[in-house]
């Protein structure tokens, strides 16, 4: 099960697809279908910019890093403190209540990473290409992957 998870993971990866896209338009340039190969490598060339954003990782960021700073203050005495990555932490406590119900488990998220981008003007850097967001777009959608695949898999 551990391997088929990878292997979707794998493919659900953005830089993967966008290698396909890349792939795909070589092919068609090779057998001479100059449109194809435009349009395909035109596509590949927009998936790229589009999951090197930064803008894109505050988008997919928010929802994985949402209020658990805010339910440290309400708890009593936790019998567990889950501290791990906020957007880590929706996977990691889904992962524990599943497999220890009957420990109290009080998640303390660190490292966040999502903007708050209603805080913040916009700003056309926002928009552009960056290597780093392309890293840290990636792993959100890793944990994307993560999540539902324990849920739905396991």
């Amino acid at each position: 099960m551990n391997v088929v998870n990878k292997v979707v993971g794998f493919l659900l990866n953005p830089l993967f697809i966008g290698m396909l896209f890349v792939a795909v338009g070589l092919a068609l340039a090779w057998f001479r279908r100059r449109n194809g190969a435009i349009i395909t490598l035109g596509l590949s060339l927009l998936w790229f910019w589009f999951w090197a954003m930064p803008i894109v990782g505050g988008w997919l960021a928010l929802p994985l890093e949402k209020d658990y700073s805010v339910r440290l203050a309400d708890a009593g005495t936790p019998t567990v403190l889950l501290v791990t990555s906020a957007c880590h932490m929706r996977r990691s406590l889904y992962m524990f209540e599943k497999y220890a119900p009957e420990i109290e488990c009080l998640p303390a998220a660190t490292d966040y990473q999502a903007l708050p981008w209603r805080d913040y003007p916009f700003r056309w850097r926002h928009i552009l290409p960056d290597a780093g967001a392309f890293v840290r777009n990636n792993a959100f959608i890793h944990e994307y992957i993560g999540y539902y695949g324990y849920k739905w898999f396991r």
